[in-house]
């Protein structure tokens, strides 16, 4: 029997993986916890439960049905609270009459949460509601406009700076301030 006869062994440490994390892992994924924080509750590294991913498709798949059914129940309280329909508070009354127990219910629900209703927005109408307005403009900048063009338009930048100075001097004359040439001029 060769070399290449010989069945392989495994590489590395055996694997801490049980068939009972699939549904330990799904049950946390439910309540939020993220991959690194589930490495933590396994005690293994991230690249370890990330290998248990790959290697344990059940794993991967009660992973992913955890966090979906955490992500709608977010989901779901962020369209609640956006729209008004928050539980507050219930409050309960008994009260006993002749004739038996009688229960009061009444509940209490939150106006509708701006911030909510923002981020709501934000995320499902991006192009809509986002504060950054991104412009795209192709410019080829390996092609120049001719000289007489681009001296046009020098030739006109020039005449509207002088313009503005001008301006700028006869406002300074209306309200009396003083002109800073002229008076240097008269101390020499």
């Amino acid at each position: 029997m060769g070399a290449s006869d010989r069945p392989k062994r495994p590489r590395g440490q055996p694997t801490a993986f049980r068939d009972e994390f699939v549904d330990q892992a799904g049950r946390l994924a439910k309540l939020g916890l993220t991959d690194a924080e589930q490495a933590e509750f396994f005690q293994v590294s991230e690249r370890c439960f990330h290998g248990w991913k790959k290697a344990h498709p059940d794993f991967l798949q009660a992973l992913t049905d955890g966090k979906t059914v955490a992500d709608a129940r977010v989901a779901d309280s962020l369209y609640r609270s956006a729209v008004g329909e928050h539980l507050v508070a219930e409050v309960r009354e008994v009260r006993e009459d002749p004739d038996g127990t009688t229960t009061t219910r009444t509940v209490s629900k939150a106006a509708p949460s701006v911030a909510a209703g923002i981020f709501w927005l934000k995320n499902r109408r991006p192009k809509d509601w986002r504060d950054k307005v991104e412009v795209q403009q192709e410019t080829n900048l390996h092609v120049f406009p001719p000289a007489a063009e681009l001296e046009a338009l020098h030739q006109a930048a020039m005449a509207r700076a002088a313009e503005r100075a001008r301006m700028l001097v006869g406002r300074r004359e209306r309200l009396g301030c003083i002109d800073l040439e002229h008076r240097e001029q008269d101390a020499d």
